[in-house]
């Protein structure tokens, strides 16, 4: 999730901890996100959630 700022640029959830969720395919209907992304326990499955989502101010750390 970002709104374009490093500050505000984060992870909603973590669908595969062992990685590779691999989120695509991004559809917008009404106030609902789409999208096709793997998890670890599912395989690739369609997983949506709210537009409204905020992501928190993220504490930047330079690399």
């Amino acid at each position: 999730m970002t709104d374009g700022t490093p500050g505000r640029t984060g992870l909603v959830a973590d669908l595969s901890p062992l990685g590779g969720s691999n989120p695509q395919s991004f559809t917008q209907v009404g106030s609902t996100l789409f999208f096709r992304a793997r998890s670890d326990t599912r395989g690739d499955t369609l997983w949506a959630m709210p537009v409204t989502v905020a992501c928190p101010t993220q504490e930047v750390h330079a690399r």
